[in-house]
């Protein structure tokens, strides 16, 4: 069975509007977007049909390409599963409730989702995938070319435009690394394109998405450079469509730093046919999963997050990110994050609590 990835690299066009919003309500409106600045045009067709022809006439296409030499020979992980979980929770908890570390645990991989309800948010969608790049800006390489780590500084010298106005005590918080994540899209299975968007995330020294005192994540997003320009009211819509399928991808990356959630390798060998092959040449990628059985038993029975959401049930279950250094070790041997889970079982003869933890040790990496 192909992945995502390996579609990708024997071919990925630039990513087309049209290909993307056929049939969705984002037809109707880019039409009432052109109604409203030309009423001549409103008069003459329905909002809809409207959009639908400025699209098939116009239909704005990406100028970027994905960086195919980057991408081959990248680690993949698929996160199908965590992408399954996360769409059957309710919605409320804002980003920074659901992710801990984030920091990239490789220099650069792939990261690639295909849902069972074969959608995203508003749109059909076969499958969707993100080329993750980090950047430790400790390095000589990178301090050399940030040599100050305030935030302003550096979301200065990573954005190309204008960057919003950040309060003194955010502007000065440091920054350790940067999350670039650039995403890919196939709303048909076999035909992928990209990049649709990128978003570059600071961290800070943890590891944590940096977030203003509203909640708000503090980051540099943007659809691609598309020719010819949409309209900033549609593109917003866009991104906040496009900002669903970052949830799982960031979720997904908290999960790996954590030491008792098992990613397994995957080896796709088998038997093919030859028309399989033909589609196919070459070996499939060997890619990896996230094991989250142990955590989606946890948040449901513990935290009920299938009734209260993600964030409620992080919070009732107390901590399920926790990290371990060298100065209180888990155990007294163990260091690192674990997902962790604190139940209490009640011993109303005694009058006591015990309290009975679950660690599962890390597979070696293959």
């Amino acid at each position: 069975m192909t992945r995502l990835y390996d579609r990708v690299t024997r071919g990925c066009p630039p990513f087309r509007l049209a290909d993307l919003l056929a049939g969705t309500p984002f037809e109707e409106r880019i039409g009432q977007e052109l109604g409203q600045s030309d009423p001549s045009l409103a008069e003459a067709l329905a909002a809809r049909d409207l959009g639908r022809l400025s699209l098939r006439t116009a239909n704005p296409t990406g100028r970027a390409r994905m960086p195919l030499d980057v991408l081959r020979g990248a680690p993949v992980v698929a996160v199908d599963n965590v992408g399954d979980y996360c769409e059957q929770l309710p919605e409320g908890p804002t980003l920074a409730d659901l992710v801990a570390t984030v920091a990239p645990p490789f220099e650069t991989f792939f990261l690639e989702c295909a849902p069972t309800s074969r959608r995203a948010g508003s749109f059909p969608m076969h499958a969707w995938g993100f080329l993750c790049g980090g950047a430790d800006l400790t390095t000589p390489a990178w301090s050399a070319k940030v040599p100050d780590r305030r935030l302003d500084r550096v979301l200065s010298s990573f954005s190309t435009g204008r960057v919003a106005e950040l309060s003194e005590a955010l502007a000065g918080v440091p920054v350790r690394w940067m999350l670039q994540l650039v995403l890919v899209l196939e709303v048909r299975k076999g035909s992928p394109c990209g990049p649709a968007a990128e978003w570059n995330f600071p961290l800070d020294d943890d590891g944590h998405l940096i977030c203003a005192p509203d909640g708000r994540v503090v980051g540099i997003e943007g659809l691609v450079d598309l020719e010819p320009p949409m309209g900033a009211q549609l593109s917003q819509l866009l991104m906040e469509a496009f900002d669903a399928m970052v949830v799982p991808a960031l979720f997904s990356l908290s999960l790996m730093h954590c030491k008792n959630v098992r990613m397994h390798a995957v080896r796709q060998d088998p038997p093919r046919t030859k028309s399989a092959r033909r589609r196919s040449p070459g070996p499939l990628v060997r890619y990896h999963v996230l094991d989250i059985g142990p955590m989606q038993e946890i948040l449901d029975a513990q935290g009920e997050a299938r009734r209260r959401g993600l964030g409620a049930a992080l919070h009732i279950c107390r901590g399920h990110f926790k990290t371990f250094g060298e100065d209180a070790p888990l155990f007294g041997k163990h260091t690192g994050t674990y997902f962790w889970h604190e139940q209490a079982r009640g011993m109303s003869k005694r009058g006591a609590v015990a309290t009975d933890y679950r660690v599962v040790p890390p597979e070696p990496a293959e």
